[in-house]
């Protein structure tokens, strides 16, 4: 037990060190009785009581082996779950950032997509309607080619944030690719809901935006697409929204427009 016990000390286990202290003290205090008894050494406190003392030495420094074993196999532990909880938080990061736009910080056009399948469903279990609205911004690429892409990378963060002020906390702001935008509303009762989310977008993204020491106007055309008036499946609700918006852009005075079979 000595031989394995200096094997681990000199292997770095702390715990060995106290092992092999408590053992030889105990070791010395037997060797003083023995030799007492042997009249090789005086009688003296520590030859008559040096049996207890070891002992109690042995017990103590044994128990405070055991407590630094405790607090290892603790921090260990400790370590162990921090660095789970890392992992998780760097896993969660890639989520986030697999699933939402680095600009804007907005559901990207995937994790609209999955949205959109849900809100459908949603929908169709609470026989409620649900709106597909395509927002593109008028002018943006003006701003973009006279004032550089800084410029019109702060106008989209603008855009964006205002956007998802404009709607309901349960509604979905996407950024579907370059300066267009979707907003998925659900829980509507009917068809003019929609046209009033739509308005106070519109009105949102209409007011004067400052950068960099300038003013910069910036409107927007917003095609609405309706489940389940106009489609039922997600690649149809978008189509259709898109051609709405067209509709609303080429009118001109017309800020949103619903899709129309005609």
């Amino acid at each position: 037990m000595l031989y394995v016990s200096v094997r681990a000390m000199l292997n770095g286990y702390r715990p060995a060190r106290f092992f092999l202290i408590a053992w030889a003290a105990l070791l010395v205090f037997i060797t003083l009785g023995a030799l007492r008894n042997f009249a090789l050494v005086p009688t003296y406190f520590l030859t008559v009581y040096g049996l207890h003392i070891g002992l109690a030495l042995d017990i103590l420094l044994l128990s405070f082996a055991l407590a630094d074993r405790i607090n290892r196999l603790k921090r260990a532990t400790a370590d162990a779950q921090a660095e789970v909880r890392e992992r998780e938080h760097v896993v969660e990061q890639l989520r986030h950032m697999a699933q939402h736009d680095p600009l804007t910080g907005l559901p990207n056009r995937a994790s609209m997509q999955q949205r959109l399948a849900l809100a459908i469903e949603f929908a169709k279990r609470n026989r409620k309607k649900m709106a597909l609205m395509m927002v593109d911004l008028d002018d943006f690429k003006r701003i973009n080619d006279s004032r550089g892409h800084p410029v019109g990378d702060r106008v989209l963060k603008e855009i964006g944030g205002r956007l998802r002020s404009s709607v309901r906390g349960s509604d979905t702001v996407a950024r579907y690719g370059g300066d267009e935008f979707v907003v998925l509303a659900g829980e509507l009762e009917r068809a003019a809901d929609a046209g009033n989310i739509a308005e106070k977008i519109a009105d949102m993204v209409s007011v004067p935006l400052a950068v960099e020491g300038e003013v910069e106007n910036v409107g927007c055309s917003i095609g609405i697409s309706l489940y389940p008036d106009d489609a039922q499946d997600a690649d149809a609700l978008i189509e259709r929204a898109d051609r709405a918006m067209y509709t609303a852009k080429t009118a001109k005075k017309r800020r949103y427009a619903f899709f129309s079979g005609a």
